[in-house]
This record gives C-alpha cells, sequence and structure tokens, in this order.
C-alpha cells in the first residue's frame, strides 16, 4: 500500500485535512495509537519524530499536542507540563494553538492538583482574539473552554448574553449550551454544570475535531459529575 493510500485508509475526515506527507503520516499514526490506547508505542513513535522539531508551525505545535496527550496518559505529568511550556504556549502567545493551547491547558488541569497553577491568562488572551472575529465553530468552542478555565464570569456571560439573541440553530445552541456548562463549572455549580454537560457532550463532535480531540469534553462532563456526586446532600425533614 503506498503513502496516499494507506493515508485515506486510517485517516478519519476529522484529521485528514493534516495527513499529507511525512509530517502527515506520523499525525495520522499518533491518532490511530491514541484511539487505540495504544499510548506507549504512540509516544516512542512520535517521539522519534519531534526529536529534531520545533514548534514553529500550526502542524509542528499539534504534533506536540498530540506527544503532550500521550505523557499524561502515561503519568508523565511533568514532562506534559514542560512540553506545554517551551512548544505551546510560545504558539500561542504568538495567535496561533486556538484548539491546542485551550485543550492542552484542560487536560493539565485535569491531571494536576486542584489549583495548581497554569497560564490561563495566555488563554483568555488568546481566546478574545477569537470570539473578536468571525472564526470556525470548533475554534470558538475552545476559546469557551478558556473562558471556562480562566473563571472568566463575564466574559461567559456576555457570551451567552449574545448568544440567547441569536436564532436557534446546530452551531449557536451547541456552543451556547457548552458556554453555559463552562460557567456553572466555572461557579462550581456542580449539579449544574454536570446536567448541562451531559446534555452538550454527546453532540459536540458536530462542530468538528477528531475523536482524540473531543474525549476532552468527555473529561470534563465526568469530572463534574464526580464532583456533583461528592457533594453533600440535603435530607427531608
Amino acid at each position: 500500500m503506498d503513502d496516499l493510500a494507506l493515508r485515506d485508509a486510517v485517516a478519519p475526515a476529522g484529521f485528514r485535512p493534516f495527513a499529507d506527507g511525512g509530517t502527515g503520516l506520523v499525525h495520522v499514526s499518533a491518532h490511530r495509537a491514541l484511539d487505540s490506547g495504544s499510548f506507549r508505542s504512540g509516544h516512542a513513535m512520535l517521539g522519534s519524530a519531534l526529536e529534531h522539531v520545533a514548534a514553529d508551525s500550526s502542524r509542528s505545535v499539534h504534533l506536540h499536542w498530540h506527544q503532550l496527550v500521550f505523557e499524561l496518559e502515561l503519568g508523565h505529568t511533568a514532562d506534559a507540563a514542560e512540553r506545554f511550556a517551551r512548544h505551546i504556549l510560545p504558539a500561542m502567545e504568538r495567535g496561533d494553538a486556538a484548539t491546542d493551547g485551550p485543550s492542552a491547558l484542560w487536560r493539565l488541569a485535569l491531571a494536576l492538583p486542584d489549583g495548581a497553577p497554569l497560564p490561563w491568562a495566555a488563554a483568555r488572551r488568546q481566546a478574545a482574539r477569537t470570539l473578536s472575529s468571525e472564526s470556525h465553530a470548533y475554534a470558538e468552542l475552545h476559546a469557551l473552554l478558556a473562558l471556562g478555565g480562566a473563571r472568566d464570569h463575564a466574559g461567559l456571560l456576555r457570551y451567552i448574553q449574545r448568544r440567547q439573541l441569536e436564532p436557534p440553530g446546530r452551531k449557536r445552541d451547541l456552543l451556547l449550551g457548552m458556554a453555559t456548562a463552562l460557567e456553572s463549572f466555572a461557579a462550581e455549580d456542580w449539579d449544574a454544570a454536570a446536567t448541562a454537560l451531559a446534555a452538550v457532550t454527546p453532540e459536540l463532535h458536530r462542530l468538528g475535531g477528531s475523536r482524540a480531540q473531543n474525549a476532552l469534553f468527555e473529561r470534563i462532563a465526568a469530572r463534574a459529575a464526580e464532583r456533583a456526586e461528592s457533594m453533600p446532600r440535603s435530607r427531608a425533614a
């Protein structure tokens, strides 16, 4: 099977645009490893490929995002945090990594102890840039993730109020639902966050992304549900 046939055979539509050439084949292999749970072999393969690759383009930054995910899955949290600081954060600060940056930060936040310091201010600045221009729905979704992670209640409420004035539609409804869920998460209203996330998460793939990327939303929903379950319940008199 030649490279083109291999690419088309294994590359779902969610990442086929980044499946050409040698770097594209590495990307496809990384997705296959993530989706199959082959974290150790994926980490080794991608580590070799990234040995001499700087994160100086959106493609190379995305490959570093994949390696960060492998590191977190293998419990190498310090390595993932260092990769974020060296390769993904600089991309965010220069206006790139609109999806990879917030996604990586949330994955780190879920892996680290509560309250661990993370550069949410950079994500918040990036979200402001994304939401101030005409952006793809998937980038807008990640801007909302950034606002939620930064606990930017005012920014989320402004977004919710603006979206509520628009006519219903799939994109509007999904983004509004996620903004509402993240505002509840940021406010630590775990019951409301868990309910809202359970309703919207199964449909977020309609906005784009691959299985590996969209798995994050399931984890955020699971964390909200865990916290809702751990909250003390009042008993009827």
